[in-house]
């Protein structure tokens, strides 16, 4: 509506701001000239204590036997959601207002920069606003379950026991000792916790399990490069194959050095 006929939805915008106004500024001088220097709400609800403890003392009062005796309290009620429409309604056209509107100033300055941090605190709360629930919990345990988020992978504790079932009991126990855990994830509380018991339930009751953290895990990679970048400058010829060796083997050769991969048979 407001691209079809822009003219027109700037005026309705503008006529249906007057009205509000209007009606919150008679509801206003109503209040003041009822309840002078007190709270209208306040007094009202004081008013109501009163009148229900006064009318509980005479045993000849049949207040209430009617359902219209208590449209005073709805009333009432309507009228303060009224006024609640009313301001919220106000505060949505002001903000469109000053958006589409050059001619349209507040009446005070005070106001004005009222206007503008609400504005403001909406415009965060509807573009910057991340809400978490159950996703603080969720997150960190797709390390273990991929499938949450559509990989078909295996978790950490599903890996720790591929790897485990390759090898004897005696192995499996030996290695259950030595678990390096590395990375910025590795600081996710409890972590160790969690894999010590996934790991303890692959194993028989009472085996010993050690998992230990980097000690700074957020840079361990970058620590380790730095390591072998220094034994690289001092090692450079036991790192790359020569011509020869080149010729004679082919390219899919591969030198064994100290950071190198040996081969390993897979336990069957």
């Amino acid at each position: 509506e407001r691209l079809q006929d822009p003219k027109g939805w700037l005026e309705r915008q503008r006529l249906q701001y007057e009205q509000i106004i209007k009606r919150i500024e008679e509801r206003k001088h109503h209040e003041e000239s009822n309840i002078t220097g007190r709270n209208a709400g306040g007094q009202l609800k004081r008013k109501r204590k009163l009148i229900v403890s006064a009318l509980g003392d005479d045993p000849d009062d049949d207040f209430g036997a009617n359902d219209d005796d208590w449209d005073v309290y709805a009333s009432e009620s309507l009228a303060e959601e009224e006024a609640e429409i009313d301001e919220r309604e106000k505060l949505r056209i002001e903000s469109l207002l000053v958006q589409y509107d050059d001619n349209f100033l507040l009446k005070t300055n005070t106001e004005k920069n009222e206007l503008q941090q609400v504005l403001f605190f909406q415009s965060l709360q509807n573009e910057h606003e991340l809400i978490l629930h159950t996703e603080k919990i969720r997150a960190p345990e797709i390390l273990f379950r991929p499938y949450m988020i559509g990989l078909d992978v295996a978790g950490i504790s599903e890996s720790i026991e591929i790897v485990l079932k390759r090898f004897d009991l005696s192995t499996q126990l030996n290695l259950a000792q030595n678990i390096f855990v590395t990375g910025g994830v590795s600081k996710f509380p409890f972590l160790k916790n969690r894999i010590e018991n996934d790991v303890r339930m692959m194993l028989p009751s009472n085996s010993k399990i050690n998992i230990v953290i980097a000690s700074d895990p957020s840079i361990d990679g970058w620590s380790g490069a730095s390591a072998l970048s220094d034994y690289f400058v001092k090692n450079f010829d036991d790192f790359f194959i020569t011509k020869q060796m080149y010729s004679e083997m082919g390219k899919d050769y591969l030198r064994d050095h100290i950071f190198s991969n040996p081969f390993v048979p897979t336990p069957e």
